[in-house]
């Protein structure tokens, strides 16, 4: 994902099988790309939020939703909100 902004911003996931790998200090400032990964899974469906805060901006959430382990394991994307932090 890019980060299009002027201010210093967050990242952060709050499900262990979602892991955001950079920025690996969870945060920062100006322009950037938030990489993350997903474990295999084992069981049944799941989803997670992954949010991005900025310094006076509202946050912008992507949501992960990864099939069940007999369904594939495919994985899905669904932006709710769309924003340049500016």
């Amino acid at each position: 994902m890019t980060v299009t902004s002027d201010t210093s911003w967050t990242v952060h996931s709050y499900e262990t099988w979602c892991v955001i790998d950079t920025p690996a200090s969870g945060s920062g400032t100006g322009n950037g790309t938030i990489t993350f990964h997903i474990t295999q899974n084992g069981g049944s469906e799941r989803q997670c939020t992954i949010n991005v805060n900025g310094t006076d901006a509202p946050s912008v959430s992507v949501t992960v939703k990864q099939q069940a382990a007999d369904g594939g394991g495919g994985v899905t994307f669904g932006v709710r909100f769309i924003y340049d932090v500016i």
